[in-house]
């Protein structure tokens, strides 16, 4: 059978993923990762140098946070729902946050979803023709990653878009009426 370093890498980053993905850590080692891929543990070291190595890699490639240029912007719905599918695919990027050195503000997990998490940001606020505030918008995707996390189901699109959209405001036309004293006929 012909060697074929791409194909031998994907499988090991696969295998090393689909391992985050199901244990976490906990049993996310080079003789794990190789026995799961069907390879000799010696290709991890060959292409990726080490254990870190391949978690660097996978850092690098993930997506924390989807590209909001590929998602739809005809309705906030809309853009939450591609997002919440976007990140169904990269479930290990959750496992990842639960590295350690993630807790770390300079480590490569954090600064990785730190800039995926403002790209995304930017985009919705862009989308949104910047109808939410600051506080709202920070709310979104503290839900979002909730959902993902928990892989609960409990509030849709359209509800998580209710979560943070502003209040909508009763507009009668005409101004309340002043009292100087409370109506006695409702006590």
């Amino acid at each position: 059978m012909p060697r074929n370093r791409q194909l031998t890498e994907n499988r090991i980053r696969d295998a090393a993923k689909g391992l985050l993905q199901a244990e976490g850590f906990e049993s996310w080692g080079v003789n794990r990762i190789a026995r799961e891929a069907g390879l000799d543990k010696v290709l991890i070291y060959r292409y990726f140098e080490s254990p870190q190595g391949l978690l660097d890699r996978i850092v690098r490639e993930t997506r924390f946070w989807p590209d909001p240029e590929t998602l739809p912007a005809g309705s906030p719905e809309a853009f939450i729902h591609a997002t919440l599918a976007a990140m169904a695919e990269e479930r290990h990027a959750m496992a990842l946050l639960s590295h350690p050195s993630s807790r770390s503000p300079v480590s490569p997990i954090r600064r990785r979803f730190n800039e995926d998490l403002e790209a995304w940001l930017r985009g919705f606020r862009n989308n949104t023709r910047g109808s939410i505030t600051d506080s709202q918008l920070e709310r979104l995707p503290a839900l979002i990653h909730f959902q993902i996390q928990t892989g609960r189901e409990d509030l849709s699109p359209h509800e998580l878009w209710l979560q943070v959209s502003p209040p909508l405001e009763w507009d009668s036309g005409s101004p309340e009426p002043e009292y100087d004293e409370l109506p006695t006929e409702l006590l």
